[in-house]
This record gives structure tokens, C-alpha cells and sequence, in this order.
């Protein structure tokens, strides 16, 4: 498209000519109606958003797209400048005529030059500044205006304002060099920053709140003391001592120049699941990859999680060996995974209570497939963990998200605090953590010092700095600039993060939209949503699908006499709850004659009972999971009740078939692709996972061994046994047993060797995930290699690359993970709702108490007393803390025994303890804290041990007997006396 035939179209269109004038506002009447209120986007500026970020890049031609054909619209208009003749970089000017600054082009001189361009950004600085020039030179030429005669004609210079933004002030002030006209009084155009752009129009429309929404790129912000309330709480270091700024990133051509010498490794940053200030980055060394483990602030270096990162290693020295701890200014790969409103995990100072997980925490192995130590000797027999430091970012992630949570304001910080300090159950009571009349103070929540350092009242009267947590813990903190910040106040929003300079502690960054109140189950919902974003298709019965089945023939006792693989359309006459299964499988057979659902339910149930026997004869393992299922109010869908999960044998039946077809799969990808199949395995634990456990479990006369499953499978069975008593108690060992195990994991089976496919929990030498409707993509890449091993399609080109197959199984671990994740974060919030009597108090169950068993205690002598329960009732585990008993001088530790008690003072008799599996009352109430809520559990029986002081009655009681028994022995010898 020629753009100047396009501007010069005049269209009068029965407009008045007497003002031809348009500006950036809209305000005048315009014969050019192309160019009136348009938005010029140059090509340069379009490529430079694609390299940065292919997000960014689809908004903007999805902008231009949708502007297109509308009359009414704002045009938004795509100028070629890199091929435009008027737009060209031309050639520096001699040394003559660059030495004067007042020096500025000749109104009819076309050519456009850059003295200074020496770098790519430079250059693409002056091709923008040219495509400025060369609209403000065009719209500024003068037009023949009639004057209402047939030949009068007057000369009228239009009054189109052209203004150039950028964000990079070096650019906009060499804009004010280049756009000078040459009668010396005003420039072909305007330059200014986004954020001065938009004020301007805001003051036009004060409701626009545009301002919240623009990139923030500034620096981080002043250094403030606390406000009144939180003086005591935060140390001198934390408020006068400006931070020290971060180490530079290295400049892109010396990383270039690093990377090819081998002195840096690119790769992923990936941030612990609890921490923004510790991590890894996975490296390639060939076909194989290692994570290096990054600690701390300052080694991370302003990195974020998923950001493609220049790494520097540290001499072999300081890297860590097995017995080191990692957790330097991190959480470790195995950090606590009980969360708040909102899916938010436990915050600094101790795990709070939440849903039970199902398996310990995945490792970096379990979710990337990649090793954690490396040999450092020639004999391959000492393996350390390699450990660097960030120095520089490559490409930056967070372009592509937003992130979901609140921020937190210095009223938010002293108001949480004077209310916690009181804090109670709801019923009057006070509680052990917040008994101020035992001197016990509220712990400083770590929010209230970073909001004292920076949160602060811009010079404008307009817009403040406030601090934004995400409640994802990777995430640091956000520093925004809002014009609403009474209004953002306790509610969840979405925020995108900009920038983070150097002289920033925290990156900075802008609102992009409010989510609705916190804590509500809506927008904790989208939240959810928002945050993990599983997607999942419902089955339908009575509809035609295509499918991908596998067909077997077997015996009536179900040995498999043949099997084929086929391309399907499947009809399915039925789909039944797992309760519509088990009413038919319970129907008696002379009911089931002409019952074609019942027949075949039942029959498949009996060939499902022996592949059962079957599998755990070779030593599958019957694990259990804390479960849980809520029943929800009709209208509002809060919950009224909470019931454990019940299985049914209806359950087993899907199970063993979707197993038996899991199974058969992976072996027949297998035979023909024997190193390029997305398998699934579970590695053997090893015994230091199964240790405590072990020690714990001998406290109560059982013996686990784990050499195996089949051994593991039969000392379960046998520990049902003993625990005959309490039936809760077998499950509660078998929910142990497999917190002690990693999760199953994803793999390209040319990644390891054949003995390590092996699948522990299940027993089975080989499998993967053909049909499993929640694990989707990985369904898809099987269903492909199956495809190609049956002869029906050829192989797809990636699924032919091992490399590209481990990032394809690293993903869909992580995917997994997030999924597992997401469905723990919704039944919290559910309970959380349960347990505060429902959003309005006018629903749900309110406190509760309820029985619980004591998983583990904290017997160390350094540590608060404190064990950890599991409510069967509810599926809820956390931390009983023992507060008041903490400084008492009768408190008994029995590490060895893992046992806590109480004794009396006197005597030394033991009144009261607790050891490991035992069974206590507890009461479950739900603490609001600033924009979130969590679950609290309380200690009702053992009473003397929830509180010492009836152990201190009970003494001055025994005290009084004993002196009166005195006192009588007394008077009986006065009496015998002659």
C-alpha cells in the first residue's frame, strides 16, 4: 500500500472545509479520515515484539486484524519502514555538520540519518524515530483550501498532531534533535513515554483507569520506615538499609562470546515450588542433561521461573554432595505442599494445615527426567550436585502469563497484625498461638516488612507503589503503579510482570484485571482456573466416538488367547456412575437375563476379579489416598457436608482393564519402537524414604520390608492384621507407605536401560498411558507410536527425535504435576468454605471436632512441641502446635520412642503424652489473615497437654492433701504421747 496516496485520499463527504483540522483526540472534523485517531504501528516495532515475545506479538496483529473494515474504528495501520524510500538509515553525517546541535534538517531534505547508531537496538531506535519524522513532515505540508469562490484558493497548513511513543528515554530525547521544523518554534512531532501519554488521557476521562495498566520500566522505589503498629516487628536492617542492588546482567555480545568458549551454559531457570530465591537450570550435555542447583538472591539474579538463563558453575569446590543442605534462600525440592485460600502454599515460619498429599515431593529427576549429581573423580564414585549463578537472561517467560493473587497495603499489614495478636477461634477463646497473657508474641508475617519498604505516594497525587503477591511462591513479589488502590484492597486480581531492573529488589510491573473478592468460592475458582487450566472432556453415552481400542480374547479365567490394536467408532449404550456399575454388578443373576447391561457389566467384573489376583500374587501394591467427596447446597453449590471418598468394586473393574490395556500397549510400542516410546515408570524407593516410617511403625510391634513390592505388599497385609483393633489404622500405614515413594514419572524409553522401565507400585515390567482421559497429550503420543507400529500412519517427524521426546516427557510431568495440584487446591478451598460456615456464615459446617492420628512428632529440643495429625474424616492433615507447653519444665521428649507427655511435678508419673498413631480430639476451625483463610487445628484431649496449667490446679490440689495428711500424722503422735 503507497501510505501517502493513502493520506492524501480526501474524502470530503459533505464535511465543512472552512476546518479540515484532525488531532490525536478526535476532536476536530477531518477530511483525512484515514489518518484521524490511527495508530501506526512500524514493521520494526512489530519484529522486535515477535523476538521478545510471541504473546505480545499476536495481540498486536490480532489489534491490527480486527481494526480492519471499520468505518467507525480506530484504524490501526502496519507501516513498512524498513521499505520505505522517506524511511531509510541512511549513512552517518560528516564530522562538519554533526558537530552542531542546533544544526537540524531542512524541511524539504527527505533523508533521515543517525549519528550514533552503532548497535541493532540503535539502529531500529532511528528507523522509528524515522517513521515519526516522516508522518509529521507529511501531514504537516500545507493544502489548497477553497474559499468558497471557483478559483479562490487559500493555503492552509494542516493541524494534525502526530506523537511518537517509546519507553526508552535516550530515543525520545534524540526524537527532540531530529523533529525539529526548520522555522525553529515547533517539532513534526511529539514525543513522550506511555505513561505521561495516558495521563494525558486520563485527565480527559478520569474513569478510564488506563494508567494502572501501562508497563512499568522505572526504577524500584524508595527505601520508607515502617508505618505505626509494625516499629517493633521489623529490624533496622529491614528499614533503613537501601538494598543492594543486583550484579548487571553480562552484556549480550560477551554472553555470546561465554557460551561459545564453554565459560557460561544455557538453559531453563525453574524456581522451587515454595521459593522465588532458589532453583535450578537444566543444562544439555549431549544427549544428556543435569540440573545445576541455584541459592539465593543473589545468584539468582533477578531470574523467574521458566526464563531461559545464561548460567556461570562454580568450582567443583562448592559444589554440594549428598549431605549437604540446598535450602539456602530456597525451599528445597521437597517443600511443604499444604496450602491457603486460593491455593497458596504455606508461607515462611512452619506448614499449615491443608489437604494430605498423596506422594512425597517430586524431585528434579521425577518431573525433567535429568540427573541431580555428576561424577567428580575418575572412577565415577564421588557425585556432587553442580551448583552456579544467573548471569544474564536470554529470553524472558513471564511475557507470556499473568499472575493471579493481591496485594497487600501498610493498613492491610498493621490492621492483620492487631488482629491476629486477638486472634480466636470464633467461639471467645483465645488460642495457643495468640495467648498475649502468655507472652506470646504474633510472628512477623514476611509481607508486612517488604510492603513497609516499598509501598509509597507518587509525586503526582495520583498513584502509589504497592506491593502484589502472587500466590503462586515461585513468583516474587510485584511492585505496581496503581491510581486504585483502595480499591484493589482484598480483592484478586491479575497483574503482568514488566520489567526488573538491576537497582529493583523486586521486578516491577502493571494491573491487567480484577478477579472479584478474595476468598469467595467464585473467584477462588478462577483462580484455580486461572492458575492451572486443566482442560477435560466428559464421556457421553449413546453418541458415536472415534476411538483407538484395543481388542482381546481370553478364557473364562482369564488367560489372553490373542490380541489386535484397531482404529474404532465406538456406540456406548450407557455411561454409568461408578454407583450405577456396582448396583448392576450386585444384581442377582436371575436378573439379568435380558438385562444386556447387567450381563455385561457382571462379566467383565468376574474377569476383572482374576486379573486382580493375578497382578497382586506378583506383587502389585493396594495403596490407599486420603480422599474425600463434598455434598453441595442445590442453589448456592457451597458444601453442606464432607464424606470420605468410597471406592467400589465398580472402580477396580476400570482399573484392572485400563491397566491390562495399559500394559499391552507399551509392549507393542516396544517391540517396534524400542527406544522412541513414551512409557511410564515408577522407580523402587529406596530405603532411606521408607526410614522413618520403619522406626515409626516398630513402636507398634511392626515389620516393613521394602526389598521389594511383593515383600513390601505382604508386611502390609500383615500389619493389617495386628492393627486389627482400629481398622483406620491399616489404612492410615498403607497412606504412609506411599508418601514415602516418588511419583510415577513420564520417559522416552531410550533414556534408560530395560531395568529401570520397571513400574513399582504396579508390578509390571512395562507401561505407559493409552487410555487414561486425564492424562490427555500423553494418551495422544501413544496413540501415534501405536499407529505407526500397526502400519495405519506414518510416524510423525518429532516423535522421532530423543531429544525432543525427553522436553515432550519433562512437559507432561510438569502438566501432571499441575493437574495433581490443581484438584488438591480446589477440595481446600472447598473445605476451607466447609469449615467458615459457608462464604456468608449462613452455610456449611462452621468448627468442627473430630478424631484424628498422629502421623509424626517434633521431639527435637531446640523446636516448639508440636505433632502432625490426619483427620480421616475430612482428609485434612497439619500441625498441632503445643505452644503453652513449649517452656514447661515438665514437658518429656522421647525422640527414640517419638513420643511427647507431660509429668507431674512431684511424683515424676507421666499424667499425659502422645506418640506416634495415636488417636486425639482435635478441633478444626478456619483463622481469616488479610486476604486469605486457612484451616487451624487445636488440641482437645489430651486437655492437661493442649494446657499445663490443669496439670499446675492438679498439683496445688495434691499439695493441699498432702500437707493436711502431715498434718493429721501430726496430731495422731501428739495424741499417743504420755
Amino acid at each position: 500500500m503507497d501510505v501517502l496516496e493513502y493520506l492524501r485520499d480526501d474524502d470530503g463527504g459533505g464535511e465543512d472545509d472552512s476546518d479540515p483540522v484532525v488531532d490525536i483526540g478526535g476532536r476536530g472534523r477531518a477530511r483525512h479520515r484515514a489518518i484521524a485517531n490511527a495508530i501506526v504501528i512500524p514493521q520494526t516495532a512489530l519484529e522486535e515484539c515477535r523476538h521478545r515475545s510471541l504473546v505480545m506479538y499476536r495481540r498486536a496483529t490480532d489489534l491490527v486484524r480486527s481494526s480492519g473494515g471499520r468505518r467507525n474504528g480506530r484504524p490501526v495501520i502496519v507501516f513498512a519502514d524498513a521499505h520505505h524510500v522517506d524511511t531509510q538509515i541512511r549513512p552517518p553525517l560528516s564530522s562538519s555538520n554533526s558537530n552542531s546541535a542546533a544544526a537540524a534538517p531542512d524541511e524539504d531534505d527527505d533523508d533521515h540519518y543517525d549519528e550514533d547508531a552503532t548497535t541493532i537496538n540503535d539502529v531500529n531506535d532511528a528507523r522509528l524515530r524515522g517513521v515519526a519524522l516522516f508522518y509529521g513532515r507529511s501531514l504537516s505540508r500545507d493544502d489548497d483550501v477553497d474559499d468558497g469562490g471557483s478559483t479562490s484558493f487559500t493555503r492552509r497548513r494542516r493541524k494534525v498532531e502526530v506523537v511518537f511513543l517509546s519507553d526508552d528515554a535516550a530515543s525520545r530525547g534524540m526524537a527532540l534533535l531530529e523533529g525539529w521544523r526548520g522555522d525553529g518554534v515547533r517539532h513534526y512531532y511529539e514525543a513522550r513515554s506511555v505513561r505521561d501519554h495516558v495521563t494525558l488521557l486520563q485527565t480527559e476521562d478520569p474513569t478510564l483507569n488506563l494508567l494502572d495498566m501501562v508497563a512499568h520500566f522505572g526504577g524500584g522505589g524508595g527505601i520508607l520506615s515502617p508505618p505505626p503498629g509494625l516499629e517493633a516487628d521489623v529490624t533496622p536492617s529491614t528499614t533503613t538499609t537501601t538494598i543492594a542492588p543486583y550484579e548487571p546482567h553480562v552484556s549480550s555480545s560477551d554472553l555470546s562470546r561465554g557460551l561459545r568458549a564453554n565459560r557460561y551454559h544455557q538453559g531453563v531457570y525453574r524456581s522451587d515450588r515454595d521459593s522465588h530465591t532458589g532453583g535450578y537450570v537444566t543444562l544439555r550435555r549431549g544427549e544428556e542433561r543435569v540440573a545445576v542447583v541455584v541459592r539465593g538472591r543473589t545468584d539468582v539474579n533477578r531470574a523467574v521461573d521458566g526464563d531461559i538463563v545464561a548460567v556461570e558453575l562454580f568450582a567443583i569446590e562448592r559444589w554440594l554432595s549428598a549431605f549437604d543442605d540446598d535450602d539456602e534462600g530456597g525451599g528445597g525440592h521437597r517443600g511443604s505442599e499444604t496450602m491457603t485460600s486460593g491455593g497458596e502454599d504455606a508461607a515462611a515460619g512452619g506448614g499449615r494445615t491443608g489437604i494430605a498429599a498423596d506422594t512425597a515431593e517430586p524431585t528434579v529427576r521425577d518431573i525433567d527426567n535429568i540427573a541431580e549429581e555428576v561424577p567428580v573423580d575418575d572412577e565415577g564414585r564421588t557425585l556432587r550436585r553442580p551448583t552456579g549463578r544467573v548471569v544474564g537472561i536470554i529470553r524472558r517467560n513471564f511475557h507470556n502469563r499473568n499472575f493471579c493473587g493481591s496485594i497487600c497495603t501498610v493498613d492491610d499489614a498493621v490492621a492483620a497484625r492487631r488482629k491476629e495478636k486477638g486472634a480466636g477461634g470464633g467461639d471467645g477463646t483465645d488460642h495457643d498461638d495468640y495467648d498475649e497473657d502468655d507472652g506470646m508474641e504474633c510472628p512477623v508475617h514476611p509481607h508486612d516488612a517488604i510492603v513497609a519498604r516499598h509501598e509509597r505516594e507518587h509525586p503526582d497525587g495520583i498513584t502509589s507503589t504497592v506491593v502484589f503477591f502472587s500466590i503462586d511462591q515461585r513468583v516474587p513479589p510485584i511492585l505496581l503503579r496503581t491510581t486504585q488502590r483502595e480499591r484493589l484492597v482484598g480483592m484478586r486480581i491479575l497483574v503482568s510482570m514488566d520489567s526488573w531492573p538491576a537497582d529493583s529488589e523486586y521486578p516491577l510491573g502493571h494491573y491487567v484485571q480484577t478477579l472479584g473478592v478474595a476468598g469467595t468460592k467464585d473467584t477462588e475458582t478462577q483462580v484455580l482456573l486461572q492458575e492451572f487450566s486443566i482442560p477435560c472432556e466428559p464421556l457421553k453415552g449413546n453418541v458415536d466416538r472415534y476411538a483407538f481400542s484395543v481388542l482381546w480374547e481370553v478364557t473364562l479365567e482369564a488367560e489372553i488367547v490373542d490380541v489386535e490394536f484397531k482404529k474404532s467408532i465406538i456406540h456406548s449404550i450407557a455411561a454409568l456412575t461408578y454407583q450405577q456399575a456396582q448396583s448392576l454388578i450386585d444384581k442377582p443373576d436371575k436378573d439379568c437375563k435380558d438385562d444386556i447391561q447387567a450381563g455385561a457389566v457382571k462379566r467383565l467384573a468376574s474377569l476383572a476379579r482374576k486379573f486382580r489376583e493375578r497382578r497382586i500374587n506378583a506383587g502389585a501394591l493396594t495403596l490407599a489416598s486420603p480422599e474425600v467427596k463434598f455434598v453441595l447446597d442445590s442453589e448456592s453449590l457451597n458444601p453442606t457436608d464432607v464424606q470420605a471418598y468410597t471406592l467400589y468394586e465398580a472402580n477396580a473393574l476400570v482399573e484392572e482393564f485400563m491397566l491390562l490395556a495399559n500394559v499391552t500397549v507399551a509392549k507393542k510400542i516396544l517391540r517396534h519402537y524400542p527406544t522412541l516410546s513414551i512409557l511410564r515408570r515408577h522407580p523402587a524407593p529406596n530405603r532411606s524414604m521408607f526410614d522413618s516410617l520403619i522406626q515409626k511403625a516398630k513402636t507398634r510391634g511392626i515389620s516393613l520390608c521394602i526389598d521389594d513390592s511383593k515383600k513390601l505388599a505382604d508386611s502390609l497385609d500383615d500389619a493389617g492384621r495386628i492393627l486389627s483393633a482400629d481398622p483406620y489404622l491399616d489404612q492410615l500405614l498403607r497412606i504412609l507407605s506411599t508418601r514415602c515413594m516418588s511419583p510415577a514419572q513420564y520417559f522416552c524409553s531410550g533414556e534408560y536401560q530395560a531395568k529401570d522401565w520397571h513400574h513399582y507400585g504396579l508390578a509390571a515390567p512395562v507401561y505407559t498411558h493409552f487410555t487414561s482421559p486425564i492424562r490427555r497429550y500423553a494418551d495422544v503420543c501413544v496413540h501415534r507410536l501405536l499407529a505407526a507400529a500397526i502400519g495405519v500412519a506414518p510416524l510423525p517427524v518429532f516423535l522421532s527425535s530423543k531429544s525432543h521426546l525427553h522436553d515432550l516427557a519433562a512437559n507432561m510431568n510438569r502438566r501432571h504435576r499441575a493437574a495433581q495440584l490443581a484438584g488438591r487446591a480446589s477440595v481446600q478451598l472447598h473445605t476451607l468454605i466447609f469449615f467458615a460456615g459457608g462464604e456468608d456464615g449462613g452455610e456449611g459446617g462452621g468448627a468442627k471436632e473430630e478424631d484424628a492420628y498422629v502421623l509424626d512428632l517434633e521431639t527435637s529440643s531446640n523446636a516448639e512441641p508440636s505433632f502432625t495429625v490426619m483427620v480421616p474424616r475430612y482428609g485434612i492433615e497439619g500441625r498441632v502446635r503445643l505452644t503453652k507447653l513449649g517452656k514447661h519444665e515438665c514437658l518429656i521428649r522421647d525422640p527414640e520412642r517419638h513420643k511427647l507427655g507431660i509429668k507431674d511435678a512431684i511424683t515424676g508419673e507421666t499424667l499425659a503424652s502422645v506418640t506416634v498413631f495415636d488417636k486425639v480430639r482435635v478441633k478444626i476451625w478456619v483463622r481469616s489473615s488479610r486476604d486469605q483463610r486457612e484451616l487451624v487445628l487445636d488440641l482437645l484431649e489430651p486437655k492437661i497437654l493442649a494446657d499445663p496449667n490443669l496439670q499446675s490446679d492438679g498439683n496445688s490440689k495434691a499439695v493441699r492433701l498432702e500437707t493436711k495428711k502431715k498434718k493429721q500424722k501430726t496430731m495422731s503422735r501428739d495424741l499417743q504421747v504420755p
